[in-house]
């Protein structure tokens, strides 16, 4: 099954990476971007493109981030909360009720 896995993973980069060859051989017209009175330079449309979807990407993969540290954050107050909890029920002695 490990060897299907990595079949259609590698089958996917390869249909990935021919895609994009074929994006950037067909999207070769130079165009000027303006914005707020600001001018760029003449780059062909598939480079402002390309840097658009890395730029999404990475700033995804940091939210992500950011959001797992604040996962990570809040498991280790819980946890230290948790631990905090037991200290207390041990120390009082009134263990849990036994029927």
């Amino acid at each position: 099954m490990l060897w299907l896995k990595r079949a259609l993973l590698l089958l996917t980069l390869l249909l990935v990476a021919v895609a994009s060859v074929i994006f950037v051989l067909e999207n070769q017209a130079a165009v000027q971007l303006s914005f707020a009175g600001n001018q760029s330079p003449q780059w062909p449309v598939a480079a402002y493109i390309t840097c658009a979807f890395i730029s999404g990407g990475l700033l995804g993969l940091l939210a992500g981030q950011v959001l797992r540290w604040r996962l990570r954050l809040k498991m280790l107050r819980t946890s230290a909360q948790l631990k905090r909890s037991q200290q207390q029920l041990g120390a009082s002695g009134d263990g849990p009720a036994a029927s």
